[in-house]
């Protein structure tokens, strides 16, 4: 596989399979081809696991199902945290089953017994057809920040930062809300992409908040600061701005 369609140690790759040998070896041969692999053994710890976590590809080895994988695919898909997750299947050799999960949603589905390295293979070239419509897009950059067009990238300066699925959403609203109030309620609903109905929960937002300003250095030292609106939200503010509001503060940052 060409090494210019991965960037190592920066694809993340979710791994479910219920069989731990299968698991631990395919994550191994993932990880010579540059993948970060997050190893799950069932669907809810998949589904739990990218609700906090960005992914890039997502790999369910299902060989032994006796049942359809379809409904949950579809129910995968309709989820707006995942929806456009690229998705592999790896299943029965049953051409019926095939085109269920495919119409269902997924990317690729290939039948099992397959070889490893066609697998590897398989998914260097989904994440290539994903990521071309974005090579040419041009990156939303602020300062020394960069966003990365279809992709939870940021990186400051060089440095790619390590972000999860939240605390990129809560980024992008700041940011593209910068010198604005952005409340608890805007993040709530940003952060959980609408899938959360409950009250937003403050303590949540500032939790994340709080390691989204350490990984980001939201101190002042890379042009910008986050500050906290007294009973209100964040708002994002150049570093030589004065705190001319006595709303703001910082003393209520968690």
């Amino acid at each position: 596989m060409p090494s210019c369609s991965i960037s190592r140690a920066v694809v993340r790759c979710a791994v479910m399979d219920g069989n731990s040998v299968r698991r631990y070896e395919l994550a191994d041969a993932l990880a010579k081809f540059g993948y970060m692999t997050a190893k799950l053994d069932t669907r809810d710890a998949l589904v739990e696991y990218m609700r906090e976590t960005v992914v890039d590809l997502v790999l369910v080895m299902e060989p032994t199902l006796d049942e359809s994988i379809a409904p949950w695919v579809e129910q995968f898909r309709n989820d707006p945290a995942f929806a456009g997750t690229p998705l592999t299947i790896v299943g029965r050799g049953i051409e019926s089953e095939m085109v269920a999960a495919l119409m269902a949603g997924a990317d690729v589905y290939l039948n099992w017994p397959v070889s490893y390295e066609l697998i590897i293979a398989r998914l260097g070239a989904l994440l290539r057809r994903v990521r071309r419509p974005h090579l040419n897009s041009r990156n939303p950059s602020h300062g020394s920040y960069i966003f990365f067009s279809g992709s939870d990238r940021v990186c400051l300066g060089r440095e790619p930062v390590l972000l999860t699925r939240m605390e990129h959403r809560a980024a992008h609203l700041l940011f593209s809300q910068y010198l604005c109030v952005v409340t608890f309620e805007d993040l709530w609903r940003a952060m959980w992409e609408g899938v959360s109905m409950q009250k937003p929960q403050r303590h949540n937002v500032c939790v994340h908040i709080s390691r989204l300003r350490s990984k980001l250095k939201l101190n002042g030292e890379y042009g910008y600061r986050l500050i906290s609106v007294r009973g209100e939200g964040y708002k994002l503010v150049s570093a030589g701005q004065r705190k001319s509001d006595s709303a703001l503060s910082l003393s209520v940052n968690y």
